[in-house]
């Protein structure tokens, strides 16, 4: 099956958000799950959005994935950020996600793709991510593609 990638249109925002909603709440841990309300992070996830999108002072560009009948198969967004101990610029990946049934046919291979050609035209000498601990699937897409772990984040319970 084909896609066509492309920028995001303004329309396109409302199911970026809401998808992106779904993956940060799949993507934290249970413990952090516990006793946290779902709305309470999609507050903090459109606010977010909203800052990175009004931020004229770094680039940011998200594009979209549609299947050949046009549907919404995916997408991916990338920002610049500054990695906090070098200091040297680089591409990030912001979110990247492909619709359940469009899986496994090599679309979130192609996102990344386009997310390095992004990074290179633009001078950048690396690409960078976070992903979830348990998300073995993305994982394992990353390692594929060359991505190697540079820093692992833990936690730990203190109080119930």
């Amino acid at each position: 099956m084909g896609f066509q990638i492309v920028g995001a249109r303004e329309s396109d925002w409302s199911l970026i958000v809401e998808r992106s909603k779904e993956t940060v709440w799949r993507d934290l841990s249970p413990q952090r799950r516990e006793g946290l309300e779902k709305g309470l992070v999609a507050q903090r996830l459109n606010r977010f959005i909203g800052e990175i999108r009004d931020d004229r002072s770094r680039p940011h560009q998200a594009f979209v994935a549609r299947d050949e009948g046009g549907r919404f198969a995916g997408y991916i967004w990338l920002t610049e950020n500054t990695d906090y101990f070098t200091g040297q610029k680089q591409a990030f990946v912001l979110d990247i996600y492909v619709e359940e049934k469009q899986r496994r046919k090599g679309l979130g291979r192609r996102l990344l793709e386009l997310a390095e050609r992004w990074g290179e035209e633009r001078g950048y000498r690396f690409i960078a991510l976070s992903v979830a601990a348990h998300n073995v699937v993305a994982r394992g897409l990353y390692e594929k593609r060359g991505y190697q772990e540079e820093w692992v984040g833990m936690s730990k319970r203190l109080l119930e």
